[in-house]
C-alpha cells in the first residue's frame, strides 16, 4: 500500500498516452483514470495543459517555455537597467552638490 505523502511522479509520455486514451479511445476521464490508478481530476488538468499548450505541456519542473524564457530575461535586464539609473541618479546629486 502507497503512503499518503508518497508523490507519483509521471513522465510526458504517461501523461499523453493517458490523455489520448481520453479523447480518442472513446473511454471517459473517470474510466481511464482507473484503469491507470490516478485521480480523475488529475487526468482532467493533464487533458486540460495538453489542449492549452500543445507540445509545450508537461514540460516538468523548472523547463520554461520560450515565452517564459524570454520574459524572465526581460525581467533580469529591467531590474539591472533600474539599479544602473539608481546609480546614475546618486552620482548625479552628488556632483550637483559638489558645484554649490
Amino acid at each position: 500500500m502507497k503512503k499518503s505523502s508518497e508523490r507519483r511522479v509521471f513522465t510526458k509520455e504517461f501523461k499523453e498516452e493517458a490523455v489520448r486514451q481520453c479523447t480518442t479511445g472513446g473511454r471517459s476521464q473517470p474510466e481511464v483514470a482507473l484503469s491507470l490508478d490516478t485521480r480523475p481530476g488529475l487526468l482532467g488538468k493533464w487533458v486540460s495543459a495538453l489542449r492549452k499548450d500543445g507540445a509545450d505541456a508537461f514540460r516538468g519542473n523548472g523547463n520554461r517555455t520560450v515565452e517564459e524564457n524570454e520574459l524572465w530575461t526581460l525581467k533580469q535586464e529591467n531590474k539591472r537597467l533600474s539599479q544602473e539609473l539608481e546609480f546614475l541618479k546618486k552620482v548625479s546629486r552628488y556632483f550637483v552638490r559638489g558645484q554649490e
